[in-house]
């Protein structure tokens, strides 16, 4: 696959790192960082690569992977590095997403969400987070919104949401 790496075909390029993800090949991680961080490649190709680098291992790459999770990055390769960085560590993920949640625009809002709540512990690790770091009430009750409209049940971030939003609730006990 390292001819396909190289190659200057953006699509097989894509395929390629996808593969190397698939099939967790750690022997291209230093190549695919190499793509990953590259600002003149394609969007699409850089964020290829960070959702390949969460299937891979090494000591590094959480760090990488969290240096692309800033507002300096567009939101499509934010959100693929966030979902790898869950993968890797979710603690981490869930606090760069609080950061995040805090500064992005309100269409941004449920597409970090669902890169982090694809982890189990994505939906406690962000609740845990979240009471660190403070966003709106409005952003909160646009995360609220998303989380119903998902169907997903996450009732420790709820309760962080709803406080953060002024909310005093309770979920009902329903006998089976």
């Amino acid at each position: 696959l390292g001819p396909a790496l190289a190659s200057p075909d953006k699509g097989l390029r894509i395929e390629a790192l996808t593969l190397c993800g698939l099939w967790k090949l750690n022997a291209h991680a230093p190549a695919i960082l190499r793509i990953m961080g590259d600002r003149k490649e394609a969007t699409a190709v850089r964020a290829a690569a960070a959702e390949a680098l969460g299937a891979l291992r090494g000591p590094s790459l959480g760090k990488e992977l969290a240096g692309l999770t800033t507002l300096g990055e567009t939101p499509a390769l934010r959100q693929a590095a966030l979902a790898s960085l869950a993968r890797h560590d979710a603690a981490r993920a869930a606090k760069r997403a609080g950061a995040l949640l805090a500064e992005t625009s309100p269409a941004e809002i449920g597409p970090l969400l669902a890169a982090l709540l694809q982890r189990s512990d994505g939906a406690k690790a962000l609740a845990s987070a979240l009471t660190e770091t403070k966003i709106s009430a409005d952003t909160a009750k646009l995360a609220r919104r998303w989380i119903n409209a998902a169907g997903r049940n996450e009732p420790a971030l709820t309760v962080v949401l709803d406080k953060l939003i002024g909310v005093q609730g309770s979920t009902a006990a329903y006998s089976p």
